[in-house]
């Protein structure tokens, strides 16, 4: 994680994640999304609403590589 991180911070991470997803960079938007997770993670707690939506957008990322396992 990079210190200095705020909820908007990780919200335009997050953009950019899902930004990257729509033009096909999966590598670069599963890092982004990872990023955002590990922040949001980190300051609103695994069970947080906003937490949970970042861990679905990644498993329909990883899901969308063909990574169905992981994605479980």
């Amino acid at each position: 994680m990079h210190s200095g991180e705020d909820l908007s911070t990780l919200n335009a991470v997050l953009k950019l994640g899902i930004l990257y997803s729509d033009q096909g960079k999966l590598h670069d938007a599963k890092a982004m999304i990872q990023r955002a997770l590990d922040g949001f993670d980190r300051i609103l707690g695994p069970d947080h609403p906003t937490t949970l939506d970042v861990i679905l957008r990644l498993g329909t990322l990883q899901g969308q590589q063909g990574r169905t396992v992981e994605a479980e």
